[in-house]
């Protein structure tokens, strides 16, 4: 823009951010997020032209595979994470070891 300030780069896509993350995404999961995209912009020209009805049925199927992309993407968080026993086979911390017992630590 003449005189103006420069024009704020144009933010990336989720597409183009989950390609630039560390995590491995399946393609799978990158085609859900990018038609999701597209029915976005899609709902968003009908939106723009009043044709709410339409812009609703784009934004629904969206979400859809919005929904299942974060359903791929927390199983493969939850793979990710070291394995951790259940609360119940963990040793308590050491502060409680004695309310265990039926003791205490502190005294009157």
């Amino acid at each position: 823009a003449m005189g103006g300030a420069p024009a704020a780069p144009k933010p990336k896509s989720a597409v183009e951010q989950l390609k630039g993350s560390s995590m491995v995404i399946d393609e799978e999961v990158l085609s859900h997020v990018e038609r999701a995209e597209a029915l976005k912009l899609k709902g968003n020209t009908h939106f723009k032209a009043a044709e709410y009805e339409a812009a609703i049925g784009e934004y629904e199927q969206g979400c859809a595979l919005a929904e299942e992309a974060i359903r791929e993407l927390s199983g493969v968080d939850e793979k990710a994470r070291p394995h951790r026993p259940a609360a119940r086979d963990r040793a308590p911390p050491r502060c409680f070891r004695g309310l265990a017992r039926g003791t205490s630590s502190h005294r009157a």
